[in-house]
């Protein structure tokens, strides 16, 4: 079926009724096999949206897994030694916090992805989910970084409300 259609495929959610057609009239136990799922999502993701569906869905892939990594936004990284955090001067446990929600995050990825090999799962909710939860967690580092920033070149204290809900207080500049 990828083959009759490689660019765009042939189409979302027609895959049960266009595979009647590249079986050649096989069935099994006198039933036809048109109808049934492929039981993969890159069974299902190939045949049905092509090649552009693939690098697609890749993309997006890629961007959720740089979206978890939320690192990048870490001035001091906490590094692990003999199985114990080592604390670092000035660290931040909203930040180290973030880091282990994109793990979490990260980590359901993986197992969706996993388990899709064995289950049709293209059109679950499960992966814009995720995906959502990653964009979140990237776009509140950032502004949780970005505030941390300014608030640190004055020393002007107001109490503010921190990036996970729980009241602090912040330096904010005049």
């Amino acid at each position: 079926m990828f083959l009759a259609n490689p660019v765009f495929g042939v189409g979302q959610a027609n895959f049960p009724w266009t595979i009647g057609e590249y079986l050649g009239g096989r069935t099994w136990q006198t039933k036809s096999l048109s109808g049934r799922q492929a039981h993969s999502l890159y069974f299902t993701l190939l045949p049905e949206l092509g090649l552009v569906g693939v690098i697609l869905f890749s993309t997006m892939i890629y961007f959720n897994y740089r979206d978890t990594r939320v690192r990048q936004f870490l001035a001091v990284v906490p590094r692990r030694v003999g199985g114990w955090h080592e604390k670092k001067q000035g660290s931040d446990p909203e930040l180290e916090r973030a880091v282990l929600f994109g793990n979490a995050i990260l980590g359901g990825m993986i197992g969706y992805l996993t388990t899709s090999a064995f289950i049709s799962t293209l059109y679950y909710p499960t992966f814009w989910i995720l995906m959502g939860l990653a964009v979140a967690l990237r776009n509140s580092t950032q502004a949780y970084t970005v505030n941390q920033l300014d608030t640190s070149t004055t020393s002007t204290l107001t109490p503010k409300v921190s990036l996970w809900g729980r009241p602090r207080a912040v330096r904010l500049r005049h």
